[in-house]
């Protein structure tokens, strides 16, 4: 952590005292009033949940229909402010893409949205952008036809290798898990073409409340579902996000004839 702390400190060094030099002959200048729509994707994520069913840290990868949506304003030349919001699948390595839109398999899958607003560096084709950060997750387990599954699909052993992996890592018993949390998101981005751009974004929240519920997986439909607060061995915790994005953006100011 204080490893990360420096290097974030000497990115903020950096880009503060290199663009005053830009000119606005600069190809990747960006002008002071100028508004902007960001459209982008994380089109690969790796992520960390502390699940609080078994005390444990979950990582997760394959990002998955993970869309963002935003405004920024250039309050200064090459300075701005931006406010994103992001919804999505972001994880689910325990089954392949083709296999999610079937019910059989035991999995999980990671669900969140998150709302950032950060503050941004540009200098020539790279920026550098620091914020605070909210994020709604929910984790998903099911496994209630794991039985079935290892027989419809004793051909496989590949199949059949994850399914046994995914039950004794997550257990017998379903449940959702939501989570939210308030955090930092770092990002550092370089600008393919003056309106696109790829680059990381990484983000640390501490988990601010927690509620774990588990599913009936019982035959009686009329059983109720058992919601347990899960305050004690989740809050307080770190849930990490480490993201490929890829995007642009929209200029929305007229300019100058």
């Amino acid at each position: 952590m204080k490893r990360l702390i420096v290097i974030t400190i000497a990115l903020f060094a950096l880009f503060a005292s290199a663009q005053d030099s830009l000119s606005i002959s600069e190809p990747f200048f960006i002008p002071q009033g100028r508004w902007g729509l960001h459209i982008d994707n994380n089109p690969y994520t790796w992520a960390w949940t502390h699940i609080s069913h078994d005390d444990f840290m979950d990582a997760s990868s394959l990002g998955l229909l993970n869309l963002g949506l935003g405004a920024e304003y250039t309050y200064r030349d090459n300075r701005s402010l931006r406010l994103m919001a992001h919804a999505g699948l972001i994880g689910h390595n325990d089954f392949s893409i083709g296999e999610s839109l079937g019910p059989s398999q035991p999995r999980r899958i990671v669900e969140q949205i998150t709302v950032d607003f950060q503050h941004f560096w540009y200098y020539k084709r790279l920026y550098f952008g620091l914020g605070p950060s909210f994020e709604w997750r929910n984790t998903s387990y099911s496994c209630e036809r794991y039985e079935d599954y290892l027989i419809e699909n004793e051909g496989s052993q590949k199949n059949i290798d994850k399914a046994i992996a995914t039950y004794e890592k997550f257990g017998s018993r379903g449940f959702n898990q939501r989570h939210l949390s308030l955090g930092v998101k770092a990002t550092l981005a370089f600008r393919v073409f003056p309106g696109w751009y790829v680059g990381l974004e990484y983000a640390p929240r501490v988990v601010c409340h927690s509620q774990l519920t588990y599913k009936n997986d019982s035959d009686d439909e009329h059983e109720p579902i058992v919601s347990e607060p899960a305050i004690g061995t989740a809050a307080g915790h770190f849930d990490h996000q480490l993201s490929i994005v890829l995007g642009c953006c929209i200029n929305l100011t007229k300019r100058n004839p």
